[in-house]
Formats: structure tokens, C-alpha cells, sequence
């Protein structure tokens, strides 16, 4: 009897075991970065400000028909966004960058973004910048709302 018992246990326990295994890579596959295409409606420019404690940075977005997005600050040249790819719904990237803010001192900076479109018209989330230089180091999350600019 024990045997049989053993027999059905280990059974139920693989079918579990793959039944587990197969939901793990589905959960990966939606969760893992695809590629950025941007559609008609995702290129142009997108303009807003990035608000901070202590401060307000005027920021523009632009994103060709050749699925490239480039950053720029205040008045400063617009500076490549590398590593574009959708993940986990939000628009991912990193751009080598200074913020004038009083947070971050005009410091070299890495920003990180991952941006949601909403509407259609607006494009915005969490952003987070963190010094690249020595010291004194700082991390800084900041947010952006940008609205399309027809």
C-alpha cells in the first residue's frame, strides 16, 4: 500500500513540478525586455519639467521613426537614450547626463527612466538619477510628466 501511495505522490508531484515550471517561464517570457518600435503616435517630442525639492529642470523628449529617443535638459544638447526596451509595460533606458538641480550639484549622472504612456497624449514615470563621480555620491528619484508635443 505504501508503495502505491508513493507511486501516486510522486505522480501528482511531477505533473505539479511541470505545471510550476511552465507558469515560472511564462512569467519570465511577459516579464522580460522586448525591444522599443515606437508607433505613429509615440514619435515627435515630448516636453515637461522634472521637479525636485529643491528645484525644477525644464526636460524634452524626442523619439524618431527610427525607434531612437534622445534626452535633453534646460538648454543642453539632447544626448542619446541607450538600452531602450519595453519592460514589464514601461519604456526603459539609460543616458549619461548632468541635471542642474541643487540635489545633484551640476554632477556627471547616470538617469535611469521607465516611462508609461497615458492617453495617448502624456508620457511619464519614475526617473532616477545617481551620480557617477567620486564623492560625494548621491542616488535621486525624481518623476516626469510630459505632455506630446504636436
Amino acid at each position: 500500500m505504501d508503495d502505491l501511495a508513493f507511486q501516486l505522490a510522486g505522480r501528482f508531484s511531477n505533473g505539479l513540478a511541470a505545471d510550476l515550471e511552465s507558469a515560472f517561464k511564462e512569467i519570465e517570457a511577459e516579464e522580460a525586455s522586448r525591444p522599443f518600435h515606437a508607433d505613429k503616435l509615440q514619435r515627435g517630442s515630448w516636453v515637461g519639467a522634472v521637479e525636485a525639492p529643491k528645484g525644477k529642470v525644464h526636460v524634452r523628449i524626442q523619439i524618431t521613426n527610427d525607434d531612437q529617443m534622445q534626452i535633453g535638459f534646460e538648454h543642453g544638447a539632447m544626448l542619446p537614450v541607450a538600452d531602450l526596451g519595453i519592460e514589464e509595460g514601461f519604456l526603459s533606458g539609460e543616458a549619461a547626463t548632468r541635471i542642474r538641480l541643487p540635489e545633484t550639484a551640476n554632477q556627471p549622472a547616470k538617469l535611469t527612466l521607465q516611462l508609461l504612456w497615458f492617453d495617448g497624449s502624456h508620457l511619464m514615470g519614475p526617473v532616477r538619477t545617481e551620480s557617477t563621480t567620486e564623492l560625494p555620491h548621491f542616488g535621486l528619484p525624481l518623476s516626469i510628466p510630459l505632455p506630446h508635443q504636436h
